[in-house]
């Protein structure tokens, strides 16, 4: 069943400094890792968003949602997602991970309660972060974070707010970030 309240996104405006290039125009297989993301998310809906600048004619039908306050990572881009949401929730998948599967996505769905203001995986009880559901009752903390020095995405799991971590233990693999050139030659 697909959710109405709820807008799918590509984490895609990193500045790639571990791997030292573009990381949404490195190829697995014939596509890139941001095509790998945008035919994912195409079982799901229409129109993703992308955070982060276009990166060619190709991608120009979709749009793009630069961040709102520069140089603050991931947490930066998820705040710019979720102030230009139709939605209540985005649905956020990073563009560095090309092994997502369709299945995943819809787990995430199906495990985002009501009353959660996020969802993810976690990995023997390390949070993932992504991807994940942000609800829009995050951008006052967000915002409060991105305000300070500590921009990690764990940093928005409290106590005072409720959150789903999803055992993402048998699909380790498919939860794999690419981030270096050794994790690229790996996955090729």
């Amino acid at each position: 069943m697909k959710n109405i309240d709820i807008t799918y996104a590509i984490l895609a405006g990193g500045k790639s400094k571990r791997m030292g290039k573009d990381k949404a125009l490195m190829l697995y297989g014939e596509k890139t890792f941001l095509q790998c993301a945008l035919e994912l998310l195409s079982r799901f809906t229409d129109s993703p968003l992308i955070s982060g600048q276009n990166r060619g004619e190709a991608y120009d039908r979709y749009l793009h949602i630069p961040d709102v306050i520069r140089d603050r990572g991931p947490l930066g881009g998820i705040y710019a997602l979720l102030e230009n949401s139709p939605a209540g929730k985005v649905l956020v998948v990073p563009v560095d991970m090309p092994l997502l599967g369709v299945e995943t996505i819809r787990l995430l769905e199906e495990k985002h309660g009501k009353d959660d203001y996020i969802t993810t995986f976690e990995i023997d009880g390390f949070p993932l972060m992504l991807p994940g559901v942000y609800d829009r009752r995050l951008l006052p903390l967000i915002l409060q974070k991105l305000s300070g020095e500590d921009y990690a995405l764990r940093g928005l799991l409290q106590d005072s707010i409720p959150y789903t971590l999803i055992s993402g233990t048998d699909i380790r693999g498919e939860l794999s970030n690419i981030n270096t050139e050794h994790e690229w030659k790996k996955l090729r």
